[in-house]
């Protein structure tokens, strides 16, 4: 089955304090930082989808929301764990459930991506919705146009 879903970047500026530090000891204008929206749907216990607005992250391993998105699903098989990013300070800990989802992924024009498992984590505590690189680099080709300002996702067969 082929697919190629399409999300245009998000861009944002950082603050104006930090924009004027660098600019200062750099002579250099930050520019612009880049996100990429994706809705993804995750299949819940009555046979139903439910979407939930989420970023992508290459940076992250693996996808992370908030527990209530386990609750709706009906999430009962799960294994406890605790996540840190860069910092492994114990602040910066996230007590997670990590589960095995049926997912399939959703771009700005409404095409829909195959079905697929994707392992996620839900924390217990409210964080950004991330669409991590777990499962996902396995499934599907990446393709950046800066120019354009979109993020190609090609199903891989």
């Amino acid at each position: 089955m082929s697919c190629r879903l399409v999300y245009p970047f998000d861009e944002t500026g950082i603050r104006p304090d930090l924009a004027e530090a660098i600019l200062k000891e750099f002579g250099l204008d930050f520019g612009l930082m880049t996100s990429v929206p994706v809705n993804a749907q995750f299949l819940k216990q009555d046979g139903t989808w439910i979407t939930i607005d989420m970023f992508f992250d290459t940076g992250a391993v693996i996808s992370l929301v908030s527990a209530h998105v386990g609750e709706e699903i009906g999430l009962r098989k799960y294994v406890s764990h605790r996540l840190s990013g860069i910092s492994r300070k114990e602040e910066c800990v996230v007590p997670v459930r990590i589960s095995r989802v049926r997912t399939r992924l959703i771009d700005s024009y409404g095409n829909i991506s195959p079905e697929f498992d994707l392992w996620m984590a839900f924390a217990e505590e409210s964080v950004p919705n991330v669409l991590g690189m777990k499962d996902i680099i396995q499934r599907f080709n990446f393709k950046a146009d800066m120019k354009a300002k979109k993020l190609y996702l090609e199903w891989k067969e």
